[in-house]
């Protein structure tokens, strides 16, 4: 009788609905880089994205892209990592 009641219960435990948290989902059209080959988030939070037009970093708002225009010696950026004293490595 007792394996009854406890089976019975865990059946009907399963039964109720789960709460899921919600996923946020933001869509990124507007990214100066359309093809991505890398991406970290560095100490200070920034998302940067290597690509194909060079590299931009991501502060939550808006894009700042690094490119053969400001300095970059080529637009194709494959990897990115960052040093010890905080710096962006390509």
């Amino acid at each position: 009788m007792k394996k009854i009641c406890l089976l019975l219960y865990v059946f009907a435990c399963a039964m109720q609905p789960a709460a899921a948290q919600q996923f946020g989902f933001r869509n990124m059209n507007n990214a100066p880089v359309t093809e991505t080959y890398y991406v970290m988030q560095d100490s200070k939070g920034y998302m940067w994205f290597a690509g194909n037009k060079g590299m931009c970093r991501y502060d939550g708002i808006a894009y700042k892209l690094y490119n053969v225009d400001n300095g970059l010696p080529d637009n194709t950026v494959f990897k990115l990592c960052e040093d010890t004293a905080g710096r962006i490595l390509f």
